[in-house]
C-alpha cells in the first residue's frame, strides 16, 4: 500500500524498457494534491491518501 507519493517531473523526453513506478494488478487509490513547488524547470509534487 501506498500512502504517500513524492514526484518529480522535469521536462525530458525518455523511453525505453526501464522500470516502471508501479506494477503489477491495477489498483485505484484515491490520492490529493498535498505540495507543489516550481524549481527552476523542475515541478515537485507531494500526494497523500
Amino acid at each position: 500500500m501506498l500512502d504517500e507519493l513524492c514526484l518529480t517531473l522535469a521536462p525530458d523526453l525518455v523511453g525505453g524498457d526501464g522500470p516502471r513506478i508501479a506494477g503489477g494488478r491495477s489498483v485505484v487509490r484515491p490520492m490529493r494534491l498535498a505540495h507543489l513547488a516550481l524549481a527552476g524547470d523542475v515541478l515537485l509534487g507531494r500526494w497523500t491518501r
